[in-house]
C-alpha cells in the first residue's frame, strides 16, 4: 500500500492501532456487548476482580484461560464518559476486546486488522458502512490481564435519534458485536473519524 494512503487511513483511525489500554481501572467507559442489550451504564464499580474489565456490566469468566474467554464488544462514550444516551459532538465508538482473566491472553486475527467493517444504522433506517484496509498477514494480539484493548472505529457527531453500530472483528469466527445507543440534541455528522 502506498505510504500516503496508509498515512491518510491512519489519520482517520482506520488502519493504525493505538497503544493497548492496560489500565485496569478505567471504570468510566462502558463496553456494550454482543447485542448492546446488557442495560448497564458502566457505573458498576467493578475493578475487574469479578471477571469484568472494570468498565461495564459486560463480564466474562476465565473458564479456560484461553482465547475462548475473551469478550469482543463495542465501547460507546461522549465527552462526559460512558453513555447510552450520548452528546453528538464528542461521540466515540470503539471496537474492544476484554480479558476477564488474571493473566494476559492472546488472540489471532486473519489479517493485520482487529476488525474489518463497521456499519452504522440511524434513526430513519439510513445506514453507512466502512471497510478497513488490512494486510494479509495473520496477527497475534496480546490482551492485558483483567484489561482491554480497543481501537476507535468512529469519532464524530451523529444526527439525533437511536443508532446501532455493528463491528465485525477479524477473529477466526468473524465475530460481530453490536451496540444500540441514543444521540440527543442537534449534532450532524462532521465526516467520520478525525
Amino acid at each position: 500500500m502506498h505510504p500516503r494512503i496508509l498515512l491518510a487511513l491512519c489519520a482517520l483511525g482506520l488502519a493504525c492501532a493505538p497503544a493497548p489500554d492496560d489500565d485496569d481501572d478505567d471504570g468510566d467507559v462502558p463496553l456494550l456487548g454482543d447485542d448492546g442489550a446488557d442495560g448497564t451504564d458502566g457505573a458498576d464499580g467493578s475493578d475487574g476482580s469479578d471477571g469484568s474489565d472494570g468498565t461495564s456490566g459486560l463480564t466474562g469468566s476465565c473458564d479456560t484461560g484461553t482465547e475462548a474467554d475473551l469478550v469482543l464488544g463495542v465501547r460507546v462514550e461522549d465527552g462526559s464518559g460512558a453513555c447510552t444516551v450520548c452528546e453528538p459532538r464528542s461521540l466515540t465508538l470503539s471496537a474492544a476486546v476484554v480479558n476477564p482473566c488474571p493473566e494476559p491472553l492472546e488472540m489471532w486475527t486473519r489479517s493485520t486488522c482487529l476488525y474489518t467493517t463497521v456499519e452504522l444504522e440511524g434513526p430513519y433506517g439510513e445506514g453507512m458502512g466502512m471497510g478497513v484496509a488490512c494486510g494479509d498477514a495473520e496477527t497475534l494480539w496480546t490482551i492485558p490481564a483483567e484489561g482491554s484493548y480497543e481501537e476507535v472505529v468512529w469519532r464524530s457527531g451523529l444526527e439525533p435519534g437511536e443508532w446501532t453500530v455493528a463491528v465485525q472483528f477479524d477473529d477466526p469466527d468473524r465475530t460481530t458485536a453490536t451496540a444500540t445507543f441514543e444521540v440527543y440534541g442537534s449534532g450532524g455528522s462532521d465526516g467520520g473519524s478525525d
